[in-house]
């Protein structure tokens, strides 16, 4: 078998061997990429750089589709609207990077195994339901996402979040973190000025510098185990320019910054009367 050619009414698609798309181009140079680009169905497969920097706005990828290279679809600018298949197992790094319109929900079956770094760094997404079956964050993967208002973790198998996996989600308030994971990487949250509370599962036992960094909004973390009390003697170090942050909630015990700016350890019980006594003066 040899590369072939399938035209439909308004795009050429190149197709190897392979079952892989490595070229397409309109047929008409008017109104070049203002129709649906309809992937045909024998693709398993798109291929590095085969859309990036077009001003493609609207794909619909056929439902055996196993793979989306790196930079498939990087600075396509126009891109709004994208039918991902059921069957997708990878997201090479940097897929759909600056895909600045692409303003979607992220809800992947649980075939999906691998995002790539920076994947998804500056798209427009606003919200993530479901990442699958994938258990690696990479670094930077929704780094600087200006609408990610909501990232809905829990179903997912993650065992780790990478160095500035969230970095700059600045309308990122809501943040549901899975019971299998165990490390939190640098940055990851840092500069999500909008996340006012978050529960950090009982297997976390690493949380790296600056994780938490200028979440200027936060006031409350929640740990789910006392044995990661330990992360007190770095409060500074992972929550730096956290100035709303007053209270750090374990099991057993709460500890609360006072007036005199000294964090003051309570049992959990007289801690939390303290907190409402505090909402309701």
């Amino acid at each position: 078998m040899s590369d072939r050619a399938v035209r439909s009414t308004h795009y050429t698609y190149m197709i190897n061997d392979s079952h892989t798309l490595f070229k397409v181009y309109p047929n008409f140079e008017q109104h070049a990429w203002d129709y649906q680009v309809d992937v045909p169905d024998d693709v398993l497969a798109i291929n590095t750089d085969v859309f990036k920097g077009k001003k493609v706005q609207s794909i619909c990828l056929p439902n055996d589709m196993t793979e989306i290279d790196r930079q498939s679809f990087e600075l396509c600018t126009n891109l709004f609207d994208v039918h991902f298949p059921d069957y997708l197992e990878t997201i090479g790094p940097h897929a759909f990077r600056n895909c600045t319109k692409l303003e979607i929900s992220l809800d992947f079956p649980q075939i999906l195994q691998t995002i790539g770094g920076d994947a998804f760094n500056k798209s427009g997404i606003k919200n993530i339901y479901n990442l699958g079956n994938v258990s690696v964050i990479q670094s930077q993967t929704f780094m600087n996402c200006p609408n990610l208002t909501t990232a809905g973790l829990r179903n997912s198998p993650i065992t780790s979040i990478g160095l500035g996996a969230f970095y700059g989600c600045k309308k990122l308030n809501r943040v549901g973190l899975p019971e299998t994971l165990e490390h939190i990487g640098g940055s990851a949250f840092a500069n999500c000025s909008d996340l006012y509370w978050i529960q950090i599962p009982a297997k976390v036992d690493s949380i790296a510098t600056r994780a938490f960094e200028n979440c200027t909004r936060l006031t409350e973390v929640e740990f789910m185990s006392d044995d990661q009390m330990k992360i007190l003697y770095r409060v500074n170090d992972i929550f730096g320019g956290c100035n709303s942050l007053h209270r750090l909630a374990f099991p057993s015990k709460a500890f609360v910054k006072e007036d005199d700016d000294k964090w003051h350890a309570y049992a959990r019980k007289e801690a939390d009367e303290k907190k409402w006594e505090t909402i309701f003066n």
